[in-house]
């Protein structure tokens, strides 16, 4: 479930859905070493949960099989902005 926050962010109804869409974010999106979302945390204003740039990077990004996965999502994305 997405809606929107006050804050202008996504909303997340939970911790895990929210870290399975940082990982599609992520596999969707090319970002400079250092940018972008690495991380997902708890609103006190939505009670959800939104993406973030700061802090720690979520362990399970660096899991080979979520790297893996990442990488063929990126692969696919490039070949669809080919044609």
């Amino acid at each position: 479930m997405i809606k929107n926050c006050s804050t202008g962010k996504n909303y997340y109804f939970d911790e895990q859905t929210a870290i399975e869409a940082l990982i599609e974010h992520l596999g969707r999106n090319h970002f400079s070493h250092g940018a972008g979302p690495i991380n997902v945390y708890h609103c006190n204003i939505c009670d959800g949960y939104h993406f973030t740039s700061k802090g720690e990077r979520l362990a399970v990004l660096d899991d080979p099989k979520v790297k893996s996965r990442i990488k063929k999502m990126r692969q696919a994305s490039d070949w669809e902005g080919r044609f």
